[in-house]
């Protein structure tokens, strides 16, 4: 009976980490998958836009036509200067990260900064997640340094969080400064996370949208 049950479940065991391994493979050929045809969808998406925005034109009602087309240019340039905007928030961490954790004498200081930059995306948990590798490596060469790294990071935040990121990102998309940091705030009461991503965008197509349908027709 014992060794009937030992069977039995390493029999089990055998059959989960079979059916997890199988999981783990699927997900990861469908990420491999979407991989290799975002680039293609892109190419033809950026070769044929113009067709495809006669294509769609050529769907609408013609009384219309014109008033929706020159709504849906509007909302293109703003998710356009938003992506713009995000580049220049990444960049400006990036490089004063890099030159503060070169300045103090951190070990791969151009991969930490990288990483500080690329965390920016995600608004209030993303600086924090891209200081902590800076201020381990940091810890490995003293207290003090580590100390220094945090005060820097704290300061880059700062001076981006406050200042920069409002004002680019509202130049960029249209809006307020204050309508940039309301939307990220509300956007994260309501769905988290996800919901400061994509906050200041779907304010900016929100607006773009209201302003379409109260203006007055010209």
């Amino acid at each position: 009976r014992l060794a009937k049950l030992l069977v039995d479940k390493v029999e089990g065991y055998m059959g989960e980490l079979a059916g997890q391994s199988a999981r783990a493979l699927s997900a990861a050929a469908g990420q491999l998958g979407n991989f290799f045809i975002a680039p293609v969808i892109a190419f033809y998406l950026t070769r044929d836009v113009d067709c495809l925005r006669e294509s769609f034109a050529s769907w609408l009602p013609p009384g219309s036509r014109e008033a929706v087309m020159r709504t849906v240019t509007e909302i293109d340039s703003a998710l356009a200067g938003w992506v713009r905007g995000i580049v220049i928030v990444t960049a400006f961490v990036g490089v004063l990260a890099g030159a503060a954790l070169a300045l103090l004498g951190v070990e791969y200081a151009l991969p930490l900064a990288f990483i500080a930059a690329m965390m920016e995306v995600i608004p209030y948990f993303g600086p924090i997640l891209g200081m902590l590798p800076a201020v381990v490596m940091a810890f490995r060469r003293s207290a003090m340094t580590a100390l220094l790294t945090v005060v820097a990071f704290t300061a880059i935040q700062q001076v981006e969080s406050v200042a920069l990121s409002p004002r680019i990102m509202g130049d960029r998309v249209g809006l307020h400064p204050l309508a940039v940091i309301s939307s990220i705030i509300i956007g994260g009461r309501l769905f988290g996370v996800v919901g400061m991503l994509i906050a200041v965008p779907a304010t900016a197509v929100l607006s773009i949208v209201m302003k379409s349908l109260f203006s007055p027709a010209e």
